[in-house]
C-alpha cells in the first residue's frame, strides 16, 4: 500500500512538471507571438508609408506635368497675341489717334 502512494506521489510529481514545462512553453510562444505581431506590424507600417510616399510622388509628378503643359499653352498664346499685336500695331495706333483726334 505504501508502495502504490509512493508511486502516486511520483506520478503527481511528473504531472505537476509537466504542467509547469506547459505553463512555460505557453508563456514562451505568446511573448514570440507578441513579438512576431509587433514585427509584421512595423513591417505594414511601413510598407505603408513607402506606398504613399510613392502616392504622393506619382501625384507631384503629374501635376509638375500639368504646370509644365500650362505653361507652354500660355506661352503660345502669349506669342500668339504679341504677333497680333505687331501686325495690327499701326491699325490700332491710327484708331486711337482719330478717337482722340476727331
Amino acid at each position: 500500500m505504501n508502495e502504490i502512494i509512493i508511486k502516486l506521489n511520483e506520478i503527481e510529481e511528473k504531472a505537476d512538471s509537466i504542467i509547469s514545462d506547459a505553463r512555460a512553453q505557453k508563456d514562451q510562444l505568446e511573448m514570440r507571438l507578441e513579438s512576431d505581431k509587433k514585427a509584421i506590424d512595423q513591417k505594414y507600417d511601413q510598407m505603408e508609408q513607402e506606398a504613399a510616399k510613392l502616392h504622393r510622388q506619382k501625384v507631384h509628378a503629374s501635376a509638375q506635368e500639368q504646370i509644365r503643359a500650362k505653361k507652354e499653352e500660355t506661352t503660345q498664346a502669349i506669342d500668339r497675341l504679341l504677333v497680333s499685336f505687331e501686325g495690327q500695331k499701326e491699325k490700332l495706333v491710327e484708331e486711337i489717334v482719330q478717337r482722340i483726334l476727331p
